[in-house]
């Protein structure tokens, strides 16, 4: 029972390190590009997952997810993995 639960952990780990490095390496190819050209992409990429995992989105949360920060955006490419529902973004983009 304690090596299932050890093991939950190093998997829970592993994945947010991975998702770090995934989020990380997206910044880093568009490095070359401009702040408002990276902020487009990031938005773009963002709002395709987003639709894959749930279905078409409310107008009112593609607005609120074009007016994040670069910052904020990046944080959501981390947290979206873990949402379940529409309420879990709801829930992120009012914090």
């Amino acid at each position: 029972m304690v090596t299932r639960l050890s093991n939950r952990v190093n998997v829970t780990q592993r994945r947010k390190e991975e998702r770090r490095s995934h989020s990380g390496k997206i910044l880093m190819a568009t490095s070359k590009a401009s702040p408002s050209e990276v902020g487009k992409q990031a938005r773009s990429l963002i709002l395709r997952l987003l639709k894959r995992r749930f279905g078409e989105l409310p107008d009112e949360l593609q607005t609120q997810i074009q007016a994040l920060s670069l910052e904020k955006l990046e944080a959501l490419t981390d947290a979206l993995l873990d949402f379940s529902t529409l309420a879990d973004l709801e829930g992120w983009l009012q914090d």
